[in-house]
């Protein structure tokens, strides 16, 4: 029997028709067509346009997510000045590269820097220009006139400069930029207390062939400058890499080859630095001359507080006279752990070298060494990715042996290159932390032994 609809139950079905038809058609989680019209929720904050969001998370995420975020790479625009950049988990972070930012300056907090701080330099560009982004001058020397504190400089530059007078200066590099010899002296000279000189990403190559040719030098008596390198290749300068005899020094993530006067010399009395996570190889090596007498470091700069810490040094040469071929260190208030020094020579009155351990870093040492390793060179594969073969790299490899891996005990922070310490039992001796997921990156601007 067909049952009939009552007045009160017609009612009904016409207010459950409209709640279906027009109550749930104002709502996000409406569908026409499914039953009841009405979609199962979502997760929360989920989301069709930004319309929907707000707060911390203003942006939907359409593409990917269908939720509500701080940012995405097309709508970045609740990143600010300290975070300008739209990461990958759709966070806003610093800039970690130039091409990050509009004005191809990414400076070093992570912000991105702006035209009325930086002045452009680049190769084959005019002095006539404004130094600007768009109309770069072509020497550092025309941009320090500008009064910027950052300097972004792109290609080869062929130039020597001096930072002095209390300037506070930072060198930001493009890709490839490069500053090579010329005048008379040293590619960089800094003096006198209240300057400061910091320099990211740049290659300081081919100082003048003289006793003057540092790639940087901060001369003795000089007052009491900083200089902050960082990710610096310092190469083929023909008096020393770097030569401190006053002030304070940062050098980390940074590679030191082929000089032929030494790779570090740091002295003086009142000389604070902080030297880690760098690769300090080749150095104090001429083809068709003596060795000489700096090999790799030389330190006689005995402050409290100083650090010589997690680096590699190899392959380096001294006349044996003063200076060991690897490290000297006769400084007993300089902490000098974790470091990796092999393969690093001397003359042995023959017209032979020697290497073996005792002679690697100064008998006399008073430096506190801790875990560092000085390992003779009749062990002749300690695992390096390439270091007598052209690119030469000296990574660490999964035949790396147990004298290096995991034997460097407890540490923090990153090596060179930027990848946290420890990745397993323990630290890896030197500057590189084996990582073994990663590839390794070769020291492109070293030569092969001659």
């Amino acid at each position: 029997m067909t049952r009939r609809a009552t007045p009160a139950r017609a009612a009904l079905l016409a207010l459950a028709t409209c709640v279906a038809s027009c109550l749930y058609a104002d709502n996000p989680y409406y569908c026409e067509g499914l039953p009841n019209n009405f979609c199962q929720p979502a997760a929360p904050g989920a989301c069709t346009s930004s319309a929907q969001c707000g707060g911390a998370t203003p942006v939907c995420d359409v593409e990917d997510t269908g939720v509500c975020v701080p940012c995405t790479t097309a709508d970045d625009a609740a990143c600010g000045d300290a975070t300008p950049v739209c990461g990958d988990d759709h966070t806003c972070r610093g800039c970690r590269a130039h091409a990050e930012c509009a004005t191809a300056a990414c400076l070093p907090e992570g912000r991105c820097g702006n035209a009325a701080e930086v002045a452009y330099v680049t190769e084959g560009a005019s002095d006539a220009g404004l130094c600007t982004q768009a109309v770069p001058c072509a020497t550092v020397a025309r941009a320090l006139t500008t009064g910027r504190p950052f300097l972004k400089l792109a290609g080869t530059l062929t130039e020597s400069l001096t930072i002095e007078g209390g300037r506070q200066v930072t060198l930001l590099a493009a890709p490839d930029a490069r500053l090579t010899g010329g005048g008379g002296g040293a590619l960089i000279t800094v003096r006198d207390t209240g300057t400061s000189l910091a320099i990211f990403d740049l290659a300081l190559t081919d100082a003048p062939n003289n006793t003057a040719g540092y790639g940087v030098i901060v001369p003795a008596g000089s007052g009491a400058p900083s200089v902050t390198l960082s990710r610096v290749t310092i190469s083929n300068c023909p008096a020393g890499g770097i030569s401190l005899g006053a002030g304070a020094l940062t050098l980390s993530r940074s590679t030191l080859s082929n000089n032929r006067g030494g790779g570090l010399a740091i002295s003086g009395v009142d000389t604070t630095f902080v030297v880690h996570n760098n690769m300090i190889v080749y150095n104090g090596r001429a083809l068709g001359a003596q060795p000489s007498s700096v090999g790799g470091v030389a330190i006689s700069s005995n402050t409290a507080g100083s650090s010589f810490e997690r680096n590699t040094v190899a392959f380096n040469e001294s006349d044996g006279l003063t200076f060991r071929g690897g490290v000297s260190c006769n400084a007993p208030r300089v902490a000098a752990a974790g470091n990796l020094l092999f393969h690093n020579v001397e003359p042995d009155g023959t017209g032979s070298t020697r290497s073996e351990a005792s002679t690697q870093r100064n008998t006399q040492s008073a430096c506190a060494f801790g875990d560092s390793a000085a390992i003779a060179s009749d062990l002749t594969n300690l695992g390096f990715a390439s270091p007598l073969i052209a690119p030469l790299d000296f990574h660490l490899t999964s035949s790396s042996p147990p004298a290096v891996r995991d034997a460097g005990g407890a540490c923090t922070g990153v090596d060179f290159d930027g990848e946290p310490r420890p990745y397993g039992a323990g630290c890896d001796l030197g500057a590189d932390e084996l990582q073994p997921s990663t590839g390794s990156t070769s020291i492109s601007t070293l030569r092969a032994p001659r």
